[in-house]
């Protein structure tokens, strides 16, 4: 009896064992009612007057940083020839240059945001349920996300579209490096200063300033919303097929935030599915649709 399995017959099967991992796993977010009227009745609420003036003010100052640091760096190079070292310098450059939007944020939450930085997600005491819903997202929106990624990816290959394994450039420039500081710089820039500054920004200013605006009524509007902003951001630096992924994850992201009310539950949660993406990308073998 010949056991041989194709590859594509192999992926198949791969994909339907993961929609079914991701569908149990949905189901039993959906049982638990994550998703219903009364899912945010119990979480600290973050009362306050920051209105939708206030993101739009802090993207503009997130540009005027990056040009003022991109005036010295210069800009970068395309793609093709976008080095791991350089990678590395547009990296650190696009954190450093966020820097005054983050002391934007920092002092505007502190002024409008009812019991200042501690209301707004810096509060000490929440540390351990920061800790519990950023494990209750490893084992649940990760595993999410990497499911939408593989399906959309299969779908994809299908079509005869591009789709490769790595589909954000900040990981195929680690693939590229050894081991030396250009590659623990690269895992440094995405596991410790990509959380920090991207989720002050987008769950800490986004979300929470279109809740207090009254724009929106419900926190899933507002975490809804802000996932569709925090996606549309990486259309430059990822392939088409991880956006329904970061999208996923942005939800998640989002979530952990409302019910813990602490800005470190996404940071961590953040920081844990860029490390597996990254201990998942260098395991994979270097081939051409891996690159």
């Amino acid at each position: 009896m010949d056991l041989h399995v194709d590859q594509d017959t192999g992926q198949l099967y791969g994909v339907v064992m993961i929609t079914i991992v991701g569908g149990s796993i949905l189901a039993a977010i959906w049982r638990a009612g994550v998703f219903g009227p009364r899912a945010f009745e119990a979480a600290p609420k973050r009362r306050g007057a920051l209105g939708l003036f206030d993101p739009f003010v802090a993207v503009a100052v997130l540009l005027v940083g990056m040009a003022a640091v991109g005036s010295f760096v210069g800009q970068p190079p395309p793609e093709d020839q976008m080095t791991p070292r350089r990678m590395f310098i547009t990296m650190v450059a696009t954190q450093a240059g966020a820097l005054p939007a983050i002391v934007y944020i920092l002092i505007r939450a502190g002024m409008v945001v009812e019991g200042g930085l501690l209301g707004f997600g810096f509060d000490p005491r929440r540390f351990g349920a920061a800790v519990r819903y950023a494990l209750l997202g490893t084992v649940t929106a990760i595993p999410l996300t990497m499911a939408v990624s593989a399906i959309v990816m299969f779908v994809m290959q299908q079509l005869g579209l591009d789709a490769p394994q790595i589909a954000h450039e900040a990981l195929r420039k680690m693939t590229e490096e050894g081991w030396g500081p250009t590659r623990w710089g690269l895992i440094i820039s995405a596991v410790v200063l990509a959380p920090i500054v991207e989720e002050t920004i987008f769950r800490g200013m986004w979300q929470t300033a279109l809740l207090q605006s009254k724009v929106v009524l419900t926190p899933w509007a507002a975490i809804g919303i802000t996932s569709v902003i925090f996606t549309l951001t990486h259309v430059q630096i990822a392939n088409l097929n991880a956006l329904p992924a970061l999208f996923t994850l942005s939800l998640g992201l989002g979530y952990v935030y409302e019910r813990s009310g602490s800005l470190l539950a996404p940071m961590l949660l953040h920081a844990i599915f860029n490390g597996l993406q990254i201990i998942i990308a260098l395991n994979l073998p270097q081939t051409p649709a891996a690159s």
